[in-house]
């Protein structure tokens, strides 16, 4: 959460030429001066915009003050619902949503999140946070959502596996699948897949067993030490 940490980590995302969007989480969050030190580098600059016609928000997720589970701020939730009446979302075919934190377990108060999708008139969203190191498949209550994997791996912790990255693909006929890449000796096969997008009998297909093989981590990838 320090400033020329920040700053470091922006050179990272603007050397990228692909659309991007930056969620904070409790390591740039939760310390004495870190949500000025956020707003004083990335300010607005990634928190919304569209990739194609799909619009993508990126939602803030901590709490106050040093604690590491999270909690939807009142202002956080009422500018989302705004945001998204205002943009139109609801006409897309469908939404993406960033927060660091997880549902259930790990935010307190997680389902105002797709509380205030559906006051927007959301049907079809997907969800992605990170946090728990791991890939994860969540239900919000009827939207799908992925947790990712951590970028680098913590040695000091057993729980926390090799770094590496998920990709996700989304079909035309609404279906995701998610491929866990790993950057490391040791691939895992991917776990889940699931759909945004309702099919013609506007039955949700719900999370379904993946149908494709473990993806070898990319030639260039080395581990993270």
């Amino acid at each position: 959460g320090q400033e020329d940490e920040l700053r470091v980590a922006k050179g990272w995302y603007d050397a990228i030429t692909k659309p991007k969007f930056v969620c904070p989480g409790n390591h740039e969050m939760q310390y004495p001066g870190s949500r000025e030190n956020w707003a004083k580098v990335f300010g607005e600059t990634y928190r919304k915009g569209k990739c194609g016609d799909i619009p993508v928000y990126s939602v803030d997720s901590n709490p106050p003050g040093f604690q590491t589970g999270g909690f939807f701020r009142p202002e956080e939730m009422k500018r989302l619902t705004e945001d998204l009446a205002k943009d139109g979302a609801k006409d897309a075919p469908f939404t993406v949503i960033l927060t660091h934190y997880s549902p259930t377990f790990e935010i307190a108060n997680w389902w105002l999140l797709p509380q205030a999708l559906r006051t927007a008139g959301i049907e079809n969203a997907l969800i992605l946070s990170g946090h728990a190191h791991r890939f994860m498949s969540w239900n919000w209550l009827g939207y799908l959502g992925f947790g990712g994997r951590a970028v680098g791996g913590n040695k000091l912790h057993r729980d926390h596996p090799s770094g590496g990255y998920v990709r996700l693909t989304v079909g035309t006929d609404g279906l995701v699948t998610g491929e866990e890449r790993i950057a490391a000796e040791k691939t895992y096969p991917s776990e889940f897949s699931g759909t945004v997008v309702r099919d013609g009998n506007k039955k949700t297909k719900g999370i379904s067993s993946p149908k494709y093989k473990p993806v070898p981590p990319p030639a260039d990838a080395v581990d993270v030490k």
